[in-house]
């Protein structure tokens, strides 16, 4: 046996079986997703929760955002100003610290990566806040008028004016409109006593009601009625109007004397305390032959008639004012008298009638006790 080959065919087989067996390429690896926009919210709502808060409120439809924008701009600037970043699934937010009475535009947008969906967006305004309680709330009495004044303050679209008469419970009184300073209440009965409240309001809210004012109205005095023992007076006739119309409630009595302070009372039960007339008639009967002087004093207008001449025409508004006019009369004459007066509110209301001649003076309890009535 000869020596081994060693370039044989096992020697070649061994170099074979010896080399490391090399492994396939791995494939490639797929190329990464195209990133889409998120899709973009709707059914954005503005809701104002008070003048400088509004309340957003939107659908979100993205499922791959990782976050939204809200957006705000003055209404119709078109400048954009990002005021949040908020979480992916976010659907709602809170502007505060806004300008009360002031129109504004809201948008919201989703995003991922640099990409940005489309806006949901929306216009509110944000409200007026409600008025503050009016100042200066007062109230004063003018003859049988309650004047209520209050100051007018800002925001308000109207004011309520409520009262309360003789301790029963505050309705409304008037609705007024904005910018009103002033009420007058010429409604309550002789001997009432009245609250008033006021408040302001517009479409956000009332204001608190002011505190309240009392007024009290005072009561009636007796009625003159009847004559006295000895007939002695002037037939007066009383209208509820200034002109001397007769109606329904004209009143006719005698009044033995014409010495009326009113003041702030009607003239009689039923009576308005303002805007009222009267008209007296009758005769009087000279004791000589003289100059007689006839005085009116009266707030407000005085007409005097005697023997069918007009004496004393002050027929207007003013103050309390003392007229006199002058006839020569004969004695044992008697002649017609007949006295007008009306009173047309502001201040009080008051009428005397007086005469003198050379031979006497007006008695001090002026006037003096008139004669019979004309029938």
């Amino acid at each position: 046996m000869g020596p081994p080959n060693w370039n044989g065919p096992a020697r070649r087989s061994a170099r074979k079986s010896s080399r490391p067996r090399s492994s396939p390429p791995d494939p490639p690896s797929p190329p990464p997703p195209t990133p889409t926009a998120p899709t973009a919210p709707t059914n954005l709502v503005a809701t104002a929760a008070s003048p400088t808060q509004i309340n957003l409120q939107w659908t979100n439809n993205a499922s791959n955002a990782a976050g939204n924008t809200v957006e705000d701009s003055l209404a119709g600037s078109y400048t954009w100003t990002t005021l949040a970043t908020l979480a992916a699934t976010a659907t709602t937010y809170s502007v505060g610290s806004l300008t009360v009475n002031t129109n504004y535009s809201f948008r919201i947008s989703a995003f991922v990566g640099g990409l940005t969906s489309g806006y949901a967006a929306a216009n509110v305004a944000t409200p007026v806040p409600a008025p503050p309680t009016p100042a200066g709330f007062t109230a004063t009495l003018n003859n049988s008028t309650v004047n209520l004044t209050w100051t007018d303050g800002a925001l308000e679209s109207g004011y309520v004016l409520q009262r309360a008469v003789n301790g029963s419970g505050f309705t409304v009184l008037a609705n007024l409109p904005a910018n009103t300073t002033a009420y007058a209440d010429s409604t309550l009965t002789a001997g009432s006593t009245a609250q008033y409240k006021i408040q302001a309001g517009n479409p956000t809210g009332n204001s608190p009601l002011s505190s309240p004012v009392s007024v009290t109205i005072p009561a009636l005095p007796p009625p003159l009625t009847g004559v006295v023992a000895d007939g002695t007076g002037l037939r007066g006739v009383y209208f509820d109007n200034m002109t001397l119309t007769t109606d329904a409630n004209t009143l006719s009595r005698v009044d033995i004397a014409l010495n009326f302070d009113w003041g702030i009372n009607p003239p009689a039960a039923g009576f308005p305390r303002t805007q009222f007339s009267a008209r007296w008639t009758g005769q009087i009967l000279a004791k000589t032959s003289e100059t007689y002087t006839f005085y009116t004093v009266s707030d407000d207008g005085a007409r005097l008639w005697v023997n069918a001449q007009l004496l004393i025409d002050n027929w207007k508004d003013h103050a309390p004012q003392t007229n006199p006019g002058a006839i020569t009369l004969m004695a044992g004459q008697k002649v017609d008298i007949k006295l007008e007066y009306y009173q047309n509110g502001g201040g009080g209301a008051n009428l005397q009638l007086d005469w003198s001649a050379p031979s006497f003076l007006p008695a001090p309890e002026c006037p003096r006790r008139l004669p019979v009535p004309r029938s």
